[in-house]
């Protein structure tokens, strides 16, 4: 009797061994068959200015939750209307600290601009491409006043 019961424990565990051993094999390929298709899958760089702003705020989006501690509430793309005026903001964050506005830009090259500059100046090409670009510091500022329009403070 106890020889059958020692033999039927012995089966039991060898039957758990080899599922766990089939279990990890399946994953393993799994893993390397999705790893393998996202490789697969070309990357394409944004191309407009629009496709290059909307991945820079997504690029902001997942670092907000990484970097800011103890976020109650994020709004992302919030847009709203203020009498004739409409207004997006990329990124609105509210912790224990306060309430953050945040303006995302995606900008390559070199920006020249001072605080209380209307515009500032984009750089590309080593000099040889120059654009004009509102002061980001200004667009926040008004984002904030509208911001605090609404909420009443």
């Amino acid at each position: 009797m106890i020889e059958i019961l020692l033999s039927f424990i012995g089966i039991i565990i060898l039957v758990v061994v080899v599922t766990i051993i089939v279990a990890i094999n399946a994953q393993d390929k799994y893993d390397y068959h999705r790893k393998k298709k996202r490789r697969q899958q070309p990357y394409y760089p944004p191309q407009t200015a629009e496709e290059k702003g909307v991945e820079g705020e997504m690029f902001v989006r997942g670092q907000i939750g990484i970097t800011v501690p103890n976020i109650k509430y994020v709004f992302n793309d919030y847009v709203f209307k203020i009498g004739e005026d409409t207004a997006q903001i990329d990124h609105i964050v509210v912790n224990k600290r306060g309430v953050f506005v945040i303006e995302t830009k995606n900008y390559s090259g070199q920006i020249y601009g001072a605080e209380g500059q209307r515009e500032w100046v984009q750089v590309l090409n080593y000099g040889e491409e120059k654009h004009k670009i509102f002061n980001p510091l200004m667009q926040n500022e008004g984002h904030i006043k509208k911001l605090k329009l609404i909420l009443g403070v």
